[in-house]
């Protein structure tokens, strides 16, 4: 009997301490202590498991039967701030779920079927693999935009194709966040990035990966090699302090803006004057890269955006014969 509660006991603290890894994907230093887990019920009398961790936060490890309608994180249990949740997923029945402040990382909640509205703290800044993945809210921010970003964090780039340019901010790339994205050529990284999580690109065929950074900042991104799951993006031929053909206005997006901007350049040389555009702003209105800013830089700044509004990613080379910057 005795051994029996000795093995439940160290059993509930290895799985807790292998979730949180897998969660965390290698973002904590600290584990669980050993105690069996204990549950908390939420207002509307959801069961949920607990562990504590040993620098005295909360972490949700699951729950104890099936959840329908709304689930609402407690922000404390038993005075201590919950700061991880995971073990929570494929419920049928969960409509609705909401995270306190506090809440750092959070994996888990895919395959929920109903799951419509989440509600995410400005906190949270690590997030497991798949997570939220094949629900309708996920569905829809992926309708939004292809790169579902949350807080600082890229969470999904799955769905992208052709030149691909991560906004600048962006601190993280997530986790398996452009596995098999097969379609994508090529991507653009802003110097914000300063992490690269597990197989973020496994499966990826690049061409080209382009960084605004320098050496040294691109040196000091921590990219997770681990087992060589990205070892294919880190092989892939990198180009630093680039600048992206046609983004002119410097919002790593390609819009009528940067047309209209690429063309009353056009219009201001053409009358005697100076362009307006500032040397790196120059250099993106310059498409071709001929030296000056013409009709037809213009021309195919409008083309690249009218192509991709229509749903056809095409790539600066596959138009004009170069590389995207």
């Amino acid at each position: 009997m005795e051994m029996n509660r000795i093995c439940k006991k160290w059993g509930a603290f290895l799985l807790a301490c292998l979730l949180t890894l897998a969660a965390l994907a290698g973002n904590v230093s600290w584990c669980v202590q050993a105690e069996e887990s204990k549950t908390v019920t939420t207002e509307n009398g959801i069961v949920l498991t607990y562990d504590v961790f040993t620098n005295g936060t909360v972490a949700i490890t699951g729950n104890t039967q099936p959840i329908s309608g709304k689930l609402v994180i407690p922000q404390r249990v038993d005075g201590k701030q919950v700061t991880k949740v995971f073990g929570i997923g494929k419920e049928d029945e969960l409509t609705y779920v909401e995270f306190p402040e506090g809440v750092t990382g959070i994996s888990g909640f895919n395959d929920c079927g109903k799951l419509s509205q989440v509600v995410i703290p400005s906190s949270a800044e690590y997030f497991g693999e798949f997570t939220f993945r094949n629900t309708p809210w996920f569905s829809e921010k992926q309708a939004e935009n292809p790169l579902v970003i949350l807080n600082a964090t890229l969470l999904d780039g799955s769905a992208v194709a052709g030149d691909v340019r991560i906004p600048d901010g962006v601190t993280k790339i997530n986790m398996r966040a452009f596995e098999s994205a097969k379609n994508m050529k090529t991507v653009f990284i802003p110097e914000s990035i300063n992490r690269i999580g597990w197989c973020a690109f496994l499966g990826c065929t690049l061409t080209d990966v382009y960084y605004s950074g320098t050496q040294e900042q691109w040196d000091a991104i921590e990219i997770n090699n681990s087992e060589g799951c990205n070892q294919l993006f880190c092989d892939t031929p990198r180009h630093l302090q680039s600048v992206m053909f046609g983004d002119v206005n410097g919002n790593q997006g390609i819009d009528i803006d940067d047309a209209y901007n690429t063309l009353l350049a056009y219009s201001k040389i053409s009358a005697g004057g100076e362009s307006g555009l500032t040397t790196k702003k120059f250099s993106a209105a310059d498409v071709d890269q001929d030296g000056v800013i013409t009709i037809t830089d213009a021309y195919y700044v409008l083309r690249y955006y009218a192509e991709h509004a229509a749903g056809n990613p095409i790539t600066w080379k596959e138009m004009i014969g170069k590389d995207a910057v």
